[in-house]
């Protein structure tokens, strides 16, 4: 999968989530786990 093919991926599945608060929290979280591991590696 190209960058361009999965930053559309991840911006469909957003939208799914984006009027759920619990979701896009556990989302973010997430995230900020996966920008941690990146910057401590």
């Amino acid at each position: 999968m190209t960058t361009m093919q999965l930053n559309a991926e991840m911006l469909r599945n957003m939208s799914f989530i984006a009027e759920d608060e619990g979701l896009l929290k556990r989302a973010a979280k997430y995230l900020r786990k996966l920008v941690n591991e990146k910057i401590n590696n």
